[in-house]
């Protein structure tokens, strides 16, 4: 929400500055005007509504609990419930957007309005999978209490399932 309230005021500002140097003094925004800002902030907003409903359709009939004293996650899905210890993760990975990447390699990586997605895939050693995103638990600057726990960076951090745990 953020990015798109300073993306829809800077539209405001540079436009008005735009008639101000034009020599426009009566400029008033006409609805045609409103229709392409309207238009713009949609398109400009694409890939957050497609990564929002992948993730909730990923995600909408699924509980998780995490339980460190005990050693203990609690998966729910579609109404079953499975109970792990977290010693039983196989593999733990935190699949970020690319802005993330900076805290390691400091290249300046602008923030998108897509960098707070994220998703955590974890294997057991049973061979289950799950994929938790960060509508669920906000993970994206926690540590990891899984010590293996590793880092994926991707532009567009889409679940897929095939490539989770490169």
């Amino acid at each position: 929400m953020k990015e798109n309230l300073i993306f829809i005021i800077s539209i405001i500002v540079f436009t008005s500055i735009h008639f101000y140097f034009k020599g426009v003094t009566n400029f008033e925004y006409s609805p045609l005007l409103i229709k392409i800002f309207i238009f713009v902030v949609l398109v400009w907003n694409i890939p957050a509504i497609i990564l929002l409903i992948h993730f909730y359709i990923e995600n909408k009939d699924t509980k998780f609990e995490i339980d460190t004293e005990s050693d203990v996650i609690i998966i729910e899905v579609k109404g079953l419930t499975k109970q792990y210890k977290l010693s039983e993760i196989d593999k733990s990975t935190y699949n970020l957007g690319i802005y993330h990447k900076n805290s390691i390699d400091n290249k300046g990586r602008f923030k998108m309005h897509i960098s707070d997605f994220g998703y955590w895939a974890i294997q057991f050693n049973n061979g289950d999978k799950f994929y938790f995103t960060n509508l669920l638990h906000d993970f994206l600057h926690d540590k990891p209490f899984i010590k293996k726990t590793k880092y994926n960076y991707w532009f567009f951090p889409i679940i897929n399932k095939h490539i989770a745990h490169k």
